[in-house]
């Protein structure tokens, strides 16, 4: 899936997913890592496809399985609060979206440490700087449109 994810073929990348998806939950327990990756590749895709409503079910669940891991997985935590706190700024719900990307740039601090040079300057801690300005803007959608990445 990610071959075609770089390549910017999305619906190609998403039937991949749905596949594994499917074969994942019928062959794996819940909760197990694979479905983990699965879950929040497919709701990135998603967004890509203009389905924020899909892409926030997928990883929502996807944040559940990691909270729920026996062995913390907290890179992927903080990944998934970032593309779900993207899909929440596109579907206009700023503060859960700074919410979601707080959470991420503190596990980001956490992992890395707080004097890492990337801690603050990802695209996340950018969005969570707009979400904070869009939180007491009277025009949201005009910040809206500009997704990052």
């Amino acid at each position: 899936a990610y071959f075609w994810w770089v390549r910017g073929e999305y619906a190609a990348a998403r039937q991949i997913l749905d596949r594994a998806l499917r074969l994942g939950k019928a062959t794996l327990q819940p909760g197990h890592p694979i479905l983990g990756w699965i879950l929040p590749d497919l709701g990135a895709v998603l967004r890509e496809l203009g389905d924020p409503a899909g892409a926030w079910a997928y990883l929502e669940e996807a944040l559940a399985s990691w909270r729920a891991a026996s062995t913390p997985q907290l890179a992927a935590e903080g990944s998934t609060l970032n593309y779900l706190g993207r899909v929440l700024h596109d579907l206009g719900d700023f503060p859960a979206a700074r919410d979601a990307l707080d959470q991420a740039v503190a596990i980001q601090q956490d992992v890395l440490g707080p004097g890492d040079p990337a801690v603050g300057s990802a695209p996340w801690a950018t969005s969570v700087r707009c979400c904070v300005a869009l939180e007491s803007s009277p025009t949201p959608s005009r910040c809206r449109s500009k997704r990052s990445r």
